[in-house]
């Protein structure tokens, strides 16, 4: 148990009592970590380093979109990326290097919120239309299970 032995009633030489440490602990230690370390960082590349003014994709959820490098940040494999709108910074893993042009960024230009026009003709900020009034067909792509519920639930008339 633990490279110790039991301490009994029996009687016994305290030199068995010792734990007896064995010398290649270090060396057996730093052979997993090395195989650890070998098959972890077996698929894993080095990304190459991103210019200032290089056109890229940014990875937006599961979309690429695309963007020009504005400055490398201070933090390692860090950027910040310019969309046709709005500034990001990115790790260097969501992003991709591309070979369109960049896309075309006006400061004076800025999203319109969103905004639903009202009946008197003006617009109403932040008002959601309903889901019919927006000419959106919904479709469900998931099976459905259809149930049978147990006899012992019908209603019965005597």
């Amino acid at each position: 148990m633990l490279n110790r032995r039991i301490r009994t009633s029996l009687p016994i030489l305290y030199k068995l009592l010792e734990a007896e440490i064995p010398d290649n602990i270090k060396r057996e230690k730093e052979e997993v970590q090395r195989k650890t370390s070998y098959f972890y960082n077996k698929s894993a590349k080095v990304l190459r380093p991103l210019e200032i003014g290089q056109s890229v994709t940014i990875r937006k959820e599961k979309e690429w979109e695309p963007a020009v490098v504005v400055k490398k940040w201070s933090t390692p494999r860090s950027y910040v990326v310019r969309t046709s709108n709005e500034e990001y910074r990115r790790n260097r893993k969501h992003l991709g290097e591309s070979l369109n042009n960049p896309p075309e960024y006006n400061p004076d230009i800025t999203p319109e919120p969103p905004c639903a026009i009202v009946d008197n003709g003006t617009k109403e900020d932040k008002v959601s239309l309903p889901l019919n009034d927006r000419n959106v067909q919904v479709t469900n792509d998931r099976p459905v299970r259809h149930r049978k519920p147990p006899i012992r639930f019908k209603v019965y008339i005597v």
